[in-house]
């Protein structure tokens, strides 16, 4: 069954599937380079006409969508009174041009069939007329990738947790027998008035954290995360005391709203330094869900914990529940942010079409995340403004350039699926030199407070880094924190957090060679095992998809050499 699955809101993405064969998937931002890009309803279009250019969209037999603001085209529900002052705000230039789907639902207490012209959108979207039409829940969309990534599980916890989807700011499965069993979140609350949850979100707090700090919401959580590691936990009580976990293990808060939320954050961060707020921020993030997953696990018998959405991105959060007493494996869902949502959406469908046994019994390992497109490497690529340095004996190469401390991007493979660069678009850079941060931060223009990842190969992951049964697939995604071991901790500074933890990601020959040929050829030379790997982007854009973008940085000074498969190119005036 040919599923066509669209997210059109935060992190747009698009993706197409036969059930559970991944034919092409896609994020909006890699093509337009606009960061977490928001199509607001609209056809993410570049990605989309990529998609049409290589597949025959005429055998899509079913579309799948989340739950966004969708254009007002779409609608073909409205009121009588709503018309009437629909028309005079067109007289007046002042007609609204999209709506909340899940708002709409809310108000009109009616479905989606019911508010959409879905035959509008079917020849929009240049399908068949008889195909059918889908709406994922938001949280369930995150939890499904969470168990059929993981086909060894027989029990688990599965917790979703981010900024707000579908009314719900979690999600809570539990999975036991071969039995799924919601026990929080749904479409029942959809259609609940009475239901608001903004006021207990976490992701919401951190996310006002941010912005008090001079960032991003729903964009910058992570330079929190590292600030945090810089203060003090001084107004933890405060904000601590204001959560607490009922009995059925669900996150609940003291505010009235969400307004008595922010107004309490805002005047928080009057009585401290802001890295003394983002301390405590983190910390009570870390214990109020560390409690929650307590209280579960006494109610529910697993021993396994899926965790997605955007809250899970936290790699500090994620090792303090990977060290719960009981917890044998973790997994974090890699691009655990919505745009993961199109993978749990097919996945919905196919539930809902063959069953849920047919969804277990077809769960599969995700291994690697190169699903972007791949570029063979071609000279006719470069103009007189590059030269390249090396053609024979690639690795011996880069590994030289490396130990006199040069700054190199690696390009290979098909660009990473999700937030983390993880060796196709990474740079790399050696870890001796704690400042090298800042020197590289300063050339990317970025501002960020956690040092960079480092990359070890699997076989010696274990002798750097305390790894245990609950971390080790995580590594695999640098989505968990550990410590590192302390005989390796002043021999390779450049990864190490302030708490002496790092983000490692671990990597396997089968799974990038020339990424793991360069890191095991470095040890040999140097004697150390991990290289510094962060993404290949400069502030505020999204990671680097073609090499003509890959060029363009070399250009632009923001590394100092670019690895292809086949050849090495630095610039001319370099040179």
């Amino acid at each position: 069954m040919h599923i066509l699955a669209l997210h059109l809101g935060h992190d747009s993405q698009i993706a197409l599937y036969d059930d559970f064969e991944r034919l092409y998937i896609a994020k909006e931002e890699r093509f337009n380079r606009i960061k977490c890009y928001n199509s607001k309803g609209e056809l993410p279009r570049l990605s989309f006409n990529q998609l049409g250019h290589r597949f025959d969209l005429g055998k899509v037999e079913a579309v799948v969508m989340t739950r966004t603001f969708l254009p007002r085209r779409y609608y073909r529900y409205f009121p009588l009174r709503k018309r009437i002052s629909e028309g005079l705000k067109s007289i007046i230039g002042r007609q609204r041009t999209h709506y909340d789907l899940i708002s709409r639902m809310r108000k009109y207490q009616k479905p989606e069939s019911e508010l959409l012209n879905l035959p509008l959108m079917r020849e929009e979207f240049g399908i068949p007329l008889d195909s059918r039409f889908f709406f994922s829940n938001h949280h369930y969309c995150h939890a499904l990738p969470a168990l059929f990534f993981k086909p060894h599980w027989d029990n688990a916890l599965i917790y979703t947790a981010d900024g707000g989807g579908d009314y719900d700011h979690y999600g809570l499965y539990h999975f036991y027998n071969s039995c799924w069993r919601t026990l929080f979140g749904g479409d029942a609350h959809i259609f609940d008035r009475s239901h608001s949850e903004g006021r207990h979100s976490l992701g919401q707090m951190y996310s006002i954290i941010t912005e008090i700090a001079g960032f991003k919401r729903m964009r910058h959580e992570g330079k929190i995360t590292g600030l945090a590691a810089y203060g003090k936990p001084t107004v933890y009580e405060a904000l601590r005391s204001q959560y607490y976990i009922r009995p059925d293990g669900v996150v609940r808060s003291h505010f009235a709203d969400y307004n008595s939320l922010e107004h309490f954050l805002r005047e928080l961060s009057k009585k401290c330094p802001i890295e003394n707020l983002a301390a405590s921020g983190q910390r009570v993030l870390e214990d109020v869900l560390a409690e929650s997953v307590q209280t579960s696990q006494k109610l529910h018998p697993f021993c396994n914990l899926g965790l997605s959405g955007g809250v899970f991105s936290n790699v500090r959060l994620n090792q303090v529940l990977s060290e719960l007493p009981g917890i044998e494996d973790v997994f974090i869902v890699p691009p655990m942010t919505d745009e993961g949502l199109v993978i749990g959406a097919v996945m919905d469908v196919v539930i809902q079409e063959h069953g849920f046994d047919y969804f277990l019994n077809h769960r599969r390992e995700l291994g690697h995340l190169y699903w972007g497109d791949e570029f063979p490497p071609e000279e006719s690529w470069l103009d007189e403004r590059f030269e390249v340095v090396a053609r024979d004996e690639i690795v011996p190469a880069a590994v030289k350039l490396l130990q006199d401390e040069k700054v190199c991007a690696l390009f290979t493979r098909g660009m990473e699926y999700g937030p983390r660069a993880l060796g196709a678009r990474s740079i790399l850079i050696s870890p001796v030199d704690r400042n090298i941060n800042d020197t590289i931060n300063k050339r990317l223009s970025r501002t960020e407070f956690m040092p960079f990842a480092p990359v070890v190969r699997l076989e010696r992951a274990a002798e750097v880094f305390e790894v245990t049964g609950a971390n080790l697939a995580a590594m695999q995604y640098m989505t968990i924190t550990c410590r590192v071991r302390s005989e390796w901790a002043d021999k390779i500074p450049a990864v190490i957090h302030i708490d002496g933890t790092a983000r490692p990601q671990t990597i396997r020959r089968e799974d990038n060679p020339l990424y793991y040929d360069i890191l095991w050829e470095y040890e040999k030379a140097t004697g150390l095992p991990c290289l510094v790997n962060t993404s290949f982007n400069a502030h505020e854009e999204p990671i680097i998809r073609t090499p003509q973008e890959a060029l363009t940085a070399l250009q632009q000074n923001r590394v100092d050499y670019v690895i292809f498969d086949r050849f090495i190119v630095g610039t001319r005036n370099q040179v």
